[in-house]
């Protein structure tokens, strides 16, 4: 299978409806945490993995690290780096151009287990029966 992962990411804004976080930690460290999940599952995945990151003003050293962890894992990337809340409609136009079986649309505060690539398709496959 062929599968289209599209992230989107802010490290600038550490919540959008002004409600608390669950936990303490920087935006920064949530978004790197997540993507580090997310590069797990990806590498662990036996699928063909198109990888892209939509990004909404986060800083530059945030921008430096997500590409760093990309590169470190070995994980081919192409990144976006959109005007202030268009990283939706980056990651829209992106998924539609993607010639692939499925597509993972994710953000950046949700963490993967090593299976959640394979677990997802295998509930799909199951789902179509």
């Amino acid at each position: 299978m062929k599968i289209a992962i599209a992230l989107r990411t802010c490290t600038s804004v550490r919540t959008t409806f002004g409600n608390d976080r669950m936990i303490e930690d920087s935006k920064s460290t949530i978004t790197l945490t997540c993507l580090n999940s997310l590069l797990r599952a990806i590498q662990f995945t036996d699928h063909e993995v198109i990888f892209s990151i939509h990004d909404d003003n986060s800083s530059e050293e945030a921008i430096s690290m997500m590409q760093s962890m990309c590169d470190d894992r070995g994980v081919k990337v192409e990144f976006f780096r959109c005007d202030r809340l268009k990283n939706f409609v980056s990651q829209y136009e992106w998924c539609k151009k993607q010639d692939v079986d499925y597509i993972y649309c994710v953000e950046d505060d949700y963490l993967h287990q090593v299976e959640a690539i394979e677990d997802i398709v295998e509930m799909i496959t199951h789902m179509k029966q």
